[in-house]
C-alpha cells in the first residue's frame, strides 16, 4: 500500500542525468571503418548470444546497448573485436 504524501510529479517531468561515455564524446573519432563496423554489427547482433537491445554506428565506432554489463561484456567485445571498437552501454546501472 502507497500513501501519498504530495502532489504527484509527471513522469514526463523528471529527467535522470545522462551518462555519456568520453569515447563518443563528439570530434573523437573511433579505430574502426564503417565496413568493418558495420560487419561486426551483424555479427553480434545475429548470434543471439548476447542480450542486445540495440546498436549503432557512431564515428568509428559501434555501440551496443545491453540488459547489464558489470564490465564483463565489455571486456570480451575488447578480446574479440580490439579495445575500443566496440562500446557496451548498459541500460541497467549499480545504485550510486
Amino acid at each position: 500500500m502507497f500513501t501519498r504524501t504530495g502532489e504527484p510529479i509527471p513522469l514526463s517531468l523528471y529527467d535522470a542525468l545522462p551518462v555519456e561515455d568520453p569515447r563518443l564524446a563528439e570530434g573523437r573519432q573511433g579505430p574502426a571503418s564503417p565496413d568493418e563496423l558495420e560487419r561486426i554489427q551483424q555479427e553480434i547482433l545475429g548470434t543471439g548470444g548476447l542480450p542486445v537491445l540495440g546498436g549503432d554506428l557512431h564515428d568509428g565506432y559501434l555501440t551496443v546497448t545491453v540488459v547489464y554489463d558489470d564490465g564483463s561484456v565489455q571486456t570480451r567485445m575488447d578480446a574479440e573485436y580490439g579495445a575500443d571498437v566496440v562500446v557496451v552501454l548498459s541500460a541497467l546501472r549499480p545504485p550510486a
